[in-house]
């Protein structure tokens, strides 16, 4: 039986030779694998960032909603006040069912808290990463307020339900709408600084692209009427009742 073993190295040189040869080979192999991983990651950024522009979009559209109806808010809460003052039950219930100035909407930001949720974050540019950050952030802002917002809504226009009329439920309604007005203001405050980062306005840091705009027709077509509507509603509760109408 014949075994046949390997040629031994004549020298340092074939020996070398053939180990450079092994080397090279692997950091081919090594910079191939990270040429395809960086593609794969880049693949996974641009699609996390697709849906999480898809969805700010969505939010930024709600925020020209809430900038729209903010015109009208000083002027509703004071209709609002002054029909809880006289006891007016049927201006407050017309406060309460046609148009009040903000509209209740699903605030979210699960395309971002998904992506963050990943090692998909740790590939975003860091002034992209605050950027996103800043405005997903704000939207959850934007969602707390209304919650509050709902409940002191609702608390401010009890009385178009009739019941007492005593001081201290006339001052509890009262305190509620004044909360109400806050509430109005701070959601405001936010969706125009929400506005103006996606513009530009207002960049973290020097990677930051504006958001390109989608708009949802649905909303955006629907905010003129909503500030008529809030509007009219207004003035038609501003004015008392004449004795007598039953108007």
């Amino acid at each position: 039986m014949h075994f046949h073993l390997p040629k031994p190295l004549h020298g340092w040189r074939e020996f070398v030779g053939e180990v450079g040869i092994i080397v090279i080979g692997v950091l081919i192999a090594l910079g191939a694998e990270a040429v395809v991983q960086n593609r794969q990651w880049h693949d996974k950024v641009a699609a996390a960032k697709e849906s999480i522009d898809s969805e700010l979009n969505t939010q930024l559209d709600y925020s020209e909603e809430v900038m729209a109806l903010s015109r009208c808010a000083p002027q509703f809460v004071d209709a609002l006040e002054s029909a809880i003052l006289r006891h007016d039950s049927r201006a407050i219930g017309k406060l309460h069912d046609t148009q009040p100035p903000f509209v209740p909407r699903p605030w979210r930001s699960t395309a971002w808290q998904a992506a963050m949720s990943t090692e998909v974050a740790d590939h975003f540019e860091r002034g992209e990463l605050a950027q996103y950050a800043f405005m997903s952030n704000s939207f959850e802002d934007v969602r707390r307020a209304q919650e509050a917002m709902l409940i002191d809504f609702a608390d401010a226009t009890t009385g178009r339900l009739g019941g007492p009329v005593d001081a201290a439920t006339i001052n509890a309604q009262l305190a509620a709408a004044e909360r109400f007005r806050s509430g109005l203001d701070v959601e405001a405050i936010i969706a125009g600084t929400e506005l103006q980062t996606a513009s530009g306005a207002y960049a973290l840091g020097p990677r930051w692209n504006p958001v390109v705009r989608a708009k949802l027709r649905r909303v955006i077509d629907a905010i003129p009427a909503e500030s008529r509507l809030c509007e009219e509603t207004v003035r038609a509760t501003m004015t008392p009742r004449r004795q007598g109408t039953g108007a």
